[in-house]
């Protein structure tokens, strides 16, 4: 049976090895057993590390991204229109009737004289044209005059709302990190180890307003619950560019950036 391809799981075991000047990654989940930890990171001396690789999403934003991806049209001509405009969606976005549906409210929009649209801030000015917004999806719209009328369409992105946390700072990401290392199927596959180090490593969906912990936040000044175990947890999401930013935590260390 051939082994599966899993570049993302690759490249989380890869950032750990240079991380900690290992030597090499092994795979040891092939997909034939169940159960079983994704990787042993080796080190010099001989000895082996267990981790485990996963991702932290939310699966109504998959949802989401899917039927846009199904809708398929990133720019809608709109002749109505005098204003270029840029239109982000949300995950209560129903891309069935999409068009007319964002047509009618950037119409709106025009006639009222307004060349943007916050659902988070302006909600309260006008309850018909928060009406329409809702009703296509729409949590935010930034227009121009253009010779051409049109809608630019933004993907789906988490709904929430984004703040930092100067008490707690990093609070977002330790309730992830502390969900998923009390997941049973983590702890079971990490444990077992003989009281050695053993990673957990999570892929931080960078769609979701938890990156912006990581991004523009600060590292946190609490540690998190770790059950026994886990005794080491990566936070890791990607760049707009690609490249990659993250957070580590060990029980001997404490925190410090990938």
């Amino acid at each position: 049976m051939p082994q599966r391809l899993r570049p993302e799981e690759d490249r989380a075991a890869g950032i750990v090895v240079a991380s900690l000047k290992a030597v090499r990654f092994e795979r040891r989940d092939d997909g034939r057993v169940q159960n079983v930890r994704d990787f042993d990171v080796v080190f010099a001396d001989g000895h082996s590390e267990p981790l485990e690789v996963t991702t932290s999403t939310i699966p109504e934003l998959k949802d989401a991204k899917a039927k846009f991806k199904k809708y398929g049209d990133e720019l809608i001509q709109l002749p109505s229109l005098r204003n270029e405009w840029h239109v982000f969606t949300s995950i209560g976005t129903q891309f069935i009737g999409f068009d007319l549906a964002v047509e009618r409210f950037l119409v709106a929009l025009e006639a009222a004289g307004s060349t943007s649209f916050s659902l988070f801030t302006d909600s309260h000015d006008d309850a018909d044209i928060t009406a329409l917004a809702r009703k296509a999806g729409i949590e935010f719209a930034r227009g121009a005059p253009s010779p051409r009328g049109r809608a630019i369409v933004s993907p789906p992105s988490d709904d929430t709302v984004w703040s930092s946390d100067h008490e707690d700072p990093g609070s977002h990401v330790l309730a992830e990190v502390e969900r998923h290392a009390s997941d049973e199927g983590n702890r079971r596959k990490l444990g077992g180890q003989g009281g050695g180090s053993s990673h957990l490593f999570i892929w931080l969906d960078e769609e979701t307003f938890r990156w912006n912990d990581i991004t523009d936040g600060q590292l946190p000044r609490r540690a998190p619950g770790l059950p026994s175990e886990i005794s080491a947890v990566w936070v890791v999401t990607r760049n707009r560019d690609t490249s990659i930013t993250g957070w580590v935590f060990d029980n001997r260390a404490g925190w410090r950036k990938v």
